[in-house]
C-alpha cells in the first residue's frame, strides 16, 4: 500500500464483507456462515491478508460460493466508506493497551522514511482527515488497490471438507477459476529497496519504555537478512536454540543462578518479516535484574562471542532436527479453521508438499548460513529495549501511534 495511505489494505479487507454482485445484500454473507454454524474473519499483516470461515460441512459449497466472489465481483459499496473506516478506527484504538502493538508502533515510528515498510492498522485520522485535506480521494484509491493488487497468481488457498480430494478441487475450480491473473510480481528482502529498513543511528540504541501492564523485560534486537527463502534450513532457528538453551552452563542458567531473570525467549519478527527479519532475545527481569543491563549485556555479548569463536556443530543441528521431526510427529491435532489457514500462509513460501510440515521440520543444514547470522550478532547492530514502570520518569518521549 501507499506509505501516505497507511491502513488502507486494512480497509480493502473491511469493505469486502460488504456484498458482491450475485449477494448483495449487506452482512448477507456473515449471516449465512453465522446460520450454518460457523464463524468469519480476516487480518492483515504486513505482506499478506488472510481470509478464513469454518462453516457445517453440508454448507461448504454455498459458503464458498460467497467467498469467491469477494475476489471476482465485490460490490466496494461508496456509502460503506465512513462505517469501515470507523471499524478500522476501533480496532486500532483497541492496541493503545496491548503490548504487541504499541511495540508495533515505536517499529513504525523507528522506520526509514525512505524504505518502504510502515505498519499500520489504519484510523480516522489517517484514513479519513488526512487524505481529505490533501484532496485524495481514499475510495478510489481502495479501488485501485484492489485492482492492482488482487491477482490469482499472487493467492494461495485451502479448503478442508469430507468431499473427497477430487470433489473439493472440482469445486475449487469452479468457484475460484474467475479470479484475474495480472502476472502480479511483489518484492521480498532486499528487492522491496535499496535503502536500509532502519537506519543505523535510529535502530542501534537503548530505549527505554514505560509498558502499561505490570511487565519487567530486557530485549536485544536485530535487523537480518530476509530469512524467508532460508526455510529448509532455518539458520535462525539453530541460533535461538542456543541463545534460548536453559541447560547447565547456559546463558539463561547463569542469569538465574544471580537472580537476574526469571526467563529468556528467542524469537524471530512474525509477521513483520519479508523485507527482512528479525532477531529478538527477551529476558523477565527480577527485581534484582531490573537495573542489571549492563552486567546481562555483557553476559549476553561474551555468549554471542563463544558461540561465534565455536562457529557450526553438526550434533546441535542433528538433536534439533530429531527434536523437530517428533514435534512434527506428534503436534496435537488442529480444529479445521486454524489450520486451513495455517496451509494456506505457508503455501505463500512453501510448495504444496512441504505446506504441513515446512515451517517446522529442518530438512538441511547450512552452516554457512548459520554462521553468517551468528557474525551479525554484534553490539553496534543491536536495539535494547528496556521496558519496566519504573523508567516512567525517564521516558520523555511519545511514539505518534500508540502513544506508548
Amino acid at each position: 500500500e501507499r506509505k501516505d495511505l497507511p491502513g488502507l489494505a486494512h480497509f480493502l479487507e473491511h469493505m469486502l464483507f460488504t456484498g458482491t454482485k450475485k449477494y448483495p445484500t449487506e452482512g448477507e454473507y456473515r449471516e449465512f456462515i453465522k446460520q450454518n454454524g460457523g464463524t468469519c474473519n480476516a487480518n492483515t499483516a504486513c505482506y499478506v491478508t488472510n481470509f478464513y470461515f469454518d462453516v457445517k460441512k453440508d454448507a461448504l459449497e454455498p459458503a464458498l460460493d460467497r467467498f469467491s466472489r469477494f475476489f471476482t465481483e465485490p460490490l466496494l459499496t461508496r456509502d460503506c466508506t465512513d462505517r469501515e473506516i470507523n471499524a478500522v478506527d476501533s480496532e486500532f484504538q483497541a492496541g493503545h493497551t496491548m503490548p504487541w502493538w504499541r511495540y508495533i508502533g515505536i517499529m513504525h515510528q523507528s522506520a526509514n522514511p525512505e524504505h518502504p515498510f510502515h505498519v499500520a492498522v489504519g484510523n480516522n485520522k489517517v484514513l479519513r482527515d488526512d487524505p481529505k485535506e490533501r484532496g485524495i480521494d481514499l475510495y478510489e484509491e481502495m479501488l485501485k488497490f484492489y485492482h492492482e493488487f488482487y491477482s490469482s497468481n499472487g493467492m494461495t488457498l485451502c479448503v478442508v471438507g469430507k468431499e473427497s480430494l477430487e470433489e473439493l478441487e472440482a469445486m475449487v475450480r469452479d468457484k475460484f477459476s474467475a479470479i484475474v491473473n495480472k502476472d502480479l510480481s511483489l518484492p521480498l528482502g532486499d528487492a522491496v529497496s535499496s535503502e536500509p529498513a532502519f537506519l543505523p543511528g535510529d535502530w542501534n540504541r537503548l530505549l527505554l519504555q514505560a509498558p502499561v501492564k505490570d511487565v519487567k523485560q530486557l530485549t536485544f534486537s536485530w535487523v537480518l537478512p530476509w530469512q524467508g527463502e532460508l526455510w529448509r534450513s532455518k539458520p535462525t532457528a539453530y541460533v535461538s536454540h542456543l541463545l534460548g538453551h536453559e541447560g547447565k552452563g547456559s546463558l539463561t542458567a547463569v542469569l538465574k543462578s544471580r537472580g537476574l531473570i526469571s526467563a529468556c525467549m528467542a524469537s524471530g519478527g512474525s509477521w513483520l518479516e519479508g523485507a527482512f527479519s528479525l532477531l529478538h532475545v527477551s529476558f523477565d527481569l527480577t527485581d534484582k535484574g531490573l537495573f542489571e543491563v549492563q552486567q546481562i549485556g555483557t553476559l549476553l555479548f561474551t555468549y554471542l562471542g563463544l558461540l561465534q569463536k565455536s562457529g557450526f556443530k553438526d550434533r546441535i543441528f542433528f538433536e534439533m532436527q530429531r527434536l523437530r521431526q517428533i514435534m512434527f510427529q506428534f503436534q496435537n491435532d488442529r480444529q479445521p479453521l486454524a489450520l486451513a489457514a495455517q496451509i494456506a500462509g505457508a503455501l505463500q513460501q512453501q510448495p504444496p508438499s512441504e505446506a504441513l510440515a515446512g515451517s517446522t521440520l529442518l530438512y538441511e543444514a547450512d552452516p554457512g548460513a548459520t554462521t553468517a547470522i551468528l557474525a551479525l550478532l554484534q553490539v553496534n547492530r543491536v536495539r535494547v529495549t528496556h521496558q519496566a514502570k519504573d523508567l516512567a520518569d525517564r521516558c520523555t518521549e511519545r511514539d505518534t501511534s500508540y502513544d506508548s
